[in-house]
């Protein structure tokens, strides 16, 4: 079975923030959230261990999403995804950063309008 982590890809996925617990010796707490690439559901996961096992290999997913151990992220759930962030033994900003990144996608924020040196905006280009 592929594993999430190392290769989403071939289960159908795009990672859109890893998040990693700090100053770990031959262990890892890790957190990883992923977008479905045909549904676009967002999903994510926790995995830590010592360097023993591999990192997400009890987690699976498959092409479509039919099949899966990973828990969704959705307007209804975010409250408890953003809980689970907010807990998680990383920096500040890299919190603030995955949050900004899922309600994004969730269409919960506005994506950010960005300028290029003539002032156009990103907007201006469709």
């Amino acid at each position: 079975m592929n594993n999430i982590y190392y290769n989403p890809e071939l289960s159908g996925l795009e990672v859109l923030a890893t998040l990693d617990e700090p100053a770990l010796s031959y262990e890892f707490n890790t957190l990883l959230v992923v977008q479905a690439i045909e549904s676009r559901a967002i999903y994510f996961a926790c995995s830590s261990g010592c360097s023993c096992p591999t990192p997400f290999e009890e987690y699976y997913f498959t092409t479509g999403g039919m099949i899966h151990n990973l828990t969704e992220v959705s307007r209804e759930t975010y409250a408890s995804f953003e809980k689970t962030i907010r807990e998680f033994p990383c920096s500040n900003s890299e919190k603030n950063d995955t949050l900004r990144n899922v309600r994004i996608q969730l269409q919960l924020e506005k994506a950010p309008v960005t300028r290029n040196v003539s002032g156009l905006t990103s907007l201006d280009f469709f």
